[in-house]
């Protein structure tokens, strides 16, 4: 079910244009991951998908989120976001306008 849900994202990022998408809504994340931790965001690409939490909860996203490459935050959110979008060569990012403020979006861009 996950790897259908996570397919159908990436066919509609291709649609758009994107070759990365962040998801930050809890109902989202627990829609395209499994994870339901209280605390985590997925960073997907064309060709990779990242659940990125802090160290509390990185055994519980490997447990749930098994397509999802759980990822430790401890280095500060935005150094790991940009990390993983350079590695992956992401120059259009979509993200959820609703779920996420704009002094993170600031923090992405």
């Amino acid at each position: 079910m996950i790897s259908k849900r996570l397919a159908a994202v990436r066919r509609k990022m291709s649609d758009k244009g994107l070759n990365g998408l962040l998801v930050t809504s809890r109902q989202n994340v627990f829609y395209l991951s499994g994870f339901d931790g209280s605390s985590g965001d997925l960073l997907i690409t064309l060709d990779a998908a990242y659940i990125l939490c802090d160290f509390r909860y990185t055994q519980q996203a490997q447990q749930q989120a098994s397509m999802f490459m759980a990822t430790d935050i401890a280095k500060g959110i935005y150094n790991v976001i940009g990390n993983i979008l350079s590695h992956h060569g992401v120059t259009h990012l979509g993200i959820e306008d609703r779920a996420l403020s704009y002094a993170a979006y600031n923090g992405i861009r």
